[in-house]
């Protein structure tokens, strides 16, 4: 992977050993993972359930849902917590009312479910919806639903403004899907 050049230089995070999916950058099987379309970002916002607490994200997701790594962690509350362990869909949109700019990524939104570790251990689920509505990150927003493994909401929040930044990054080889954020189930 050293031997081409790549703009900015080739991190390590950016190296894939494709017989492990691991960042094993000293591996016989590393390919350059390239910059494949993807959305970052993070911020708070308070939740509706439960009543009153405040909710943190933070997130590196890719489009596909075979690249990894995919990140995703949500922290609510006195210790609550999902941390993402399995991406089971992913879908990246272009919403034509929003304008993501800078920098020009070929969407705007990012749909996406899976499971994850909760607070004790127990295995949850989760939805969500990121929106990348251009700099500062202020018409920035975001939705996520989180079950637990009997299928209870324990966590909602909707935030028409988020209070952090979430940013799209890449192009797709075509033109991304027309879409929005889903509605979801009102508590």
């Amino acid at each position: 992977a050293t031997a081409f050049g790549v703009a900015g230089g080739i991190k390590p995070k950016d190296l894939l050993d494709t017989a492990t999916n691991s960042n094993n950058q000293n591996a016989p099987n590393v390919v350059y993972r390239g910059q494949a379309p993807r959305m970052t970002g993070g911020g708070h916002a308070p939740t509706i359930i439960p009543v009153g607490d405040e909710v943190h994200h933070g997130f590196e997701l890719r489009c596909n849902v075979t690249d990894h790594p995919q990140r995703l962690e949500i922290n609510w509350g006195k210790g609550n917590s999902f941390h993402l362990t399995t991406l089971t869909s992913a879908q990246c949109l272009d919403d034509p009312a929003v304008e993501p700019d800078p920098p020009g990524a070929g969407f705007d939104t990012y749909i996406g479910s899976g499971t994850g570790r909760l607070k004790g251990g127990e295995t949850g689920t989760a939805e969500w919806c990121f929106l990348d509505a251009g700099e500062p990150g202020t018409s920035d927003r975001i939705q996520v639903i989180v079950r637990d493994s009997s299928g209870t909401i324990i966590l909602l929040f909707v935030d028409e403004f988020n209070q952090g930044n979430h940013q799209a990054h890449g192009q797709f080889p075509t033109s991304a899907p027309a879409g929005s954020c889903p509605a979801l189930p009102t508590p």
